[in-house]
């Protein structure tokens, strides 16, 4: 009896608690798909900007602090579209009964084909909820490959001739409606002078099946996509983007870098990717298969290079280096030097190449860094046998100059006889072919002892120098002087004070026909030697003329 009634006082009170404690109510997420606004084709690795409403029926507020996304469907977290997610923005707060559009830009998968798309609400960590949005079936075609006629190139790659056409060399490789596949050591060269301003620059390669094989460089474990590089002097400058097997150096999956410092390789600055690279798991996740085609974009300027893998940005500037040499080579598929290691593991399908660089060449106006704009040499000579005519630069990058070094080397055949050379070393050279030998050979007056002066003591002679050591033809004459003039430190035989200043004080026989006899003047012949009437040479001449007869006389 006493047992009875315990138990109902219990589940008295039990009733007693029921009714003074209420049940708490757990707040539901819920959700409505209401529209989506999705492209209904698209191409192989493009963009795909999509919209995708939904309405919340539950009794929480939706807000990216707390987890509510858009996750992938069909199948749940698959990664087709590039990623398993779409996020609230910042700033969105949803109530209950409010509706939101969820934004994003996604990937278009790499093969051809048709896919899913389909997305669901969900609380991270927590729940998906909700109806899911309709099943799309989105076509993924292959792209129209168009050039917009601002390229330096552009070609779909699948004809040799185009190439040729273009300014290309076919180092090794084949061409197929499919694209080119590079042989070994192959690939595709382009060479550009300082017309083209590569300081800064954009190319577009798309690339099939670039899946290097596990193992070293000799194996295909790195493969270069391009190699951008500096002709000389400027050899080292280089921008460049390899891909490598994921086995090869410890993960690393990229390299690409710009450098211009000049060192002996033009790798020595580069960014070298992992798992912390951008792209990884754009890569990665799933891993890229044979058949699948991505597009590679890379843009440099003075500030660096930034680098997109189909739609992704994967990273921004870099080193910092710059890329602006005067010439160069732009090699597609390989290395610039046709690298030895190279293998050829993928297929190259179109390729597009801008100058985007700004230099004021070409605008009439000498600008800081030009030696020319408009008036441009294109040819050098200052009419000079002896200096060599040198022409560098080029108008087309304004800076175009000449200089004119001096010849000094020994060399036949150029016109030019340089100082210190001789017959014997410059066939340019003027005297005997053994000039220099040291002997004295025939037509030789002196060589290797040829006299510098021919001053012989005497003022009372005229010392002359003729011909050359250089020539081996070096000679004096010593005229004796004659003729009664002052000034030459000379007293000729005959001559007095009176006649030549140079001779010593003495009787004067001024104005005679002949020294030491007086003149009385009047026949006619009274000038007085050396002072008045005919000069020096003249006087020399006329007796000269007397003395003629004479000696015809005495013959007769």
């Amino acid at each position: 009896m006493k047992q009875r009634h315990a138990v109902g006082l219990g589940v008295w009170c039990l009733a007693l608690l029921s009714a003074v404690v209420p049940e708490t109510a757990t707040a539901a997420n819920d959700a409505v798909f209401v529209s989506q606004t999705v492209p209904a084709t698209v191409a192989r690795g493009a963009p795909l900007t999509v919209e995708l409403t939904f309405r919340n029926t539950g009794d929480t507020t939706w807000t990216r602090a707390v987890g509510h996304i858009l996750g992938s469907e069909n199948p749940r977290d698959n990664s087709t579209w590039g990623t398993n997610r779409i996020w609230l923005a910042e700033t969105d707060s949803v109530a209950p009964g409010a509706s939101v559009t969820f934004r994003g830009t996604l990937t278009a998968p790499a093969v051809e084909g048709t896919y899913d798309f389909q997305w669901q609400v969900l609380q991270d960590a927590v729940e998906w909820f909700g109806a899911p949005s309709t099943n799309l079936r989105i076509a993924v075609t292959a792209p129209v490959f168009v050039c917009d006629g601002t390229e330096v190139v552009c070609l779909d790659l699948t004809s040799a001739a185009a190439v040729t056409a273009s300014g290309g060399t076919v180092v090794g490789g084949d061409f197929t409606a499919a694209g080119f596949q590079p042989s070994n050591r192959g690939g595709i060269d382009w060479e550009f002078d300082a017309g083209y301003d590569f300081s800064a620059g954009e190319l577009e390669v798309s690339v099939t099946g670039l899946l290097p094989v596990p193992g070293g460089e000799l194996e295909g474990g790195k493969v270069s996509i391009f190699d951008f590089c500096g002709l000389e002097p400027e050899a080292n400058e280089g921008v460049g983007l390899q891909k490598m097997d994921e086995a090869y150096r410890d993960g690393h999956i990229f390299r690409y870098g710009m450098d211009d410092d000049g060192l002996a390789d033009n790798w020595d600055a580069v960014i070298i990717t992992g798992r912390d690279f951008r792209c990884y798991y754009s890569i990665n996740d799933p891993p890229w298969q044979a058949g699948e085609t991505h597009t590679f974009r890379l843009t440099w300027d003075a500030d660096g290079l930034e680098l997109w893998i189909d739609a992704t940005h994967c990273t921004g500037r870099g080193n910092g280096d710059t890329f602006d040499p005067a010439s160069k080579v732009f090699t597609l598929a390989n290395r610039c030097t046709h690298y030895a290691n190279q293998q050829a593991v993928a297929r190259f399908t179109s390729f597009r190449l801008w100058a985007r660089g700004t230099r004021t060449c070409g605008n009439g106006v000498l600008d800081p860094g030009e030696t020319c704009d408009g008036d441009c040499p294109t040819s050098c000579s200052d009419g000079d046998p002896c200096t060599s005519d040198t022409l560098s630069g080029s108008a087309a990058a304004c800076n175009a100059a000449c200089t004119f070094p001096p010849i000094t080397a020994c060399d036949s055949g150029d016109g030019c006889c340089p100082a210190g050379c001789t017959a014997a070393t410059d066939g340019d050279c003027e005297g005997p072919a053994t000039c220099g030998n040291g002997v004295l050979d025939a037509g030789e007056t002196c060589d290797g002892d040829c006299p510098t002066s021919c001053d012989d003591g005497d003022v009372c002679t005229l010392d002359v120098l003729t011909g050359s050591p250089d020539t081996c033809d070096v000679a004096c004459r010593n005229t004796p002087i004659l003729i009664c003039t002052g000034g030459d430190g000379c007293c000729p035989a005959g001559c007095t004070r009176a006649m030549d200043p140079d001779c010593p004080d003495g009787p004067s026989d001024a104005g005679t026909d002949t020294p030491g006899v007086t003149d009385p003047g009047g026949d006619g012949c009274d000038c007085a030697l050396g002072r008045r009437g005919l000069p020096p040479v003249a006087t020399g001449l006329a007796l000269l003329a007397l003395a003629v007869p004479i000696l015809r006389r005495r013959r007769g």
